[in-house]
């Protein structure tokens, strides 16, 4: 088989459904089935994602399966690339939905400019996009930093995410993912690694793909905490400034009632949304309780994580940078 153009990369847990379409989308590429490689790692799945998966037609030009016990994303990218045979890696969520021209504008992207990670987009399909929690999202930082881009920007590295990012897979092999970040901020840290290597990260808005989640206030409420926890391990690897370990230990300190503050803001947003007819504007209070939910969420995250926690109680950690 001729080497593709470029390989597509996933990890995946319990989507099967989503998976599926995802896999649909990539069949349509208009930059051929030669060109395309495409490499899922089962996650430890027990939906019947496996058998589904060897159960497809071949109509992809080179489709690898992986499987592995539920180990996180990291060790299965890592997995993954090891038999990566593009010149360049496309990373994408199993819950990405890519336009057909949307590996060919990764490729392109790559010819314009060599030693760059291409970020394309990642809203939400037009089947959640009008839901009033997926406008909010959109509109706001929160959960990607999208509204802050704009075409052709060079940004800085820890806007970095796998939901819709290519790059050149030798350093990809070569700067790897940390395997002890379980979910979240694995891809902020591989993409300060790849930055390391002296790449730049590109915004293209041309390379478009959809996110295919519906979420809901208790899923990003507890999403928000996992990040959180990804965020403290990020911070510990990259050193955690003494703001942020005051931050935490007075957090640790009242930890119940910021816990109560975290559900309250999830409840509100909930009862507020509910209240939000298809084309309402969600009012301010609501927009207020999702800054809440990821700002509390944040600093939660941060006290689970035992490492973390124990840094910011002890006396070194807390003398002024």
């Amino acid at each position: 088989m001729s080497t593709p153009l470029c390989t597509v990369l996933l990890a995946t847990f319990n989507r099967r459904p989503t998976l599926m379409k995802c896999l649909d989308h990539l069949e349509a590429q208009d930059i051929g089935k030669k060109n395309l490689q495409v490499i899922v790692i089962d996650d430890g799945s027990t939906d019947g994602t496996l058998p589904a998966l060897e159960a497809r037609p071949e109509a992809l030009g080179e489709l690898v399966v992986l499987h592995q016990a539920n180990l996180g994303p990291s060790i299965a990218r890592d997995r993954g690339l090891e038999h990566a045979t593009g010149p360049i890696t496309l990373f994408i969520n199993d819950d990405t939905i890519l336009e057909p021209w949307a590996v060919r504008t990764h490729v392109e992207q790559h010819q314009r400019h060599p030693r760059s990670m291409i970020l394309g987009t990642f809203d939400f399909i037009a089947e959640h996009a009008g839901a009033p929690l997926s406008r909010m999202l959109t509109e706001t930082p929160h959960l990607f930093a999208y509204p802050l881009m704009e075409d052709g920007d060079v940004l800085q590295a820890w806007l970095g995410a796998t939901c819709n990012m290519s790059v050149p897979t030798p350093v990809s092999r070569s700067v790897g993912f940390d395997h002890r970040f379980f979910i979240y901020a694995e891809d902020v840290d591989f993409a300060l690694g790849v930055e390391a290597c002296g790449y730049t990260l590109r915004f293209c808005a041309g390379a478009v793909g959809w996110h295919d989640h519906l979420l809901t206030p208790e899923s990003i409420r507890k999403a928000s905490i996992v990040r959180g926890v990804g965020a403290a391990r990020l911070s510990l690897k990259r050193g955690p400034t003494a703001g942020l370990l005051l931050s935490v230990r007075h957090t640790a300190m009242d930890e119940a009632s910021f816990r109560r503050s975290h559900d309250e803001a999830a409840q509100t947003l909930d009862l507020l949304l509910a209240a939000c007819g298809p084309l309402d504007v969600p009012p301010v209070e609501a927009y207020r309780a999702l800054a809440d939910i990821f700002r509390i969420g944040n600093l939660l995250g941060h006290i689970e994580e035992p490492a973390m926690r124990a840094m910011a109680f002890s006396g070194s950690a807390l003398v002024p940078a």
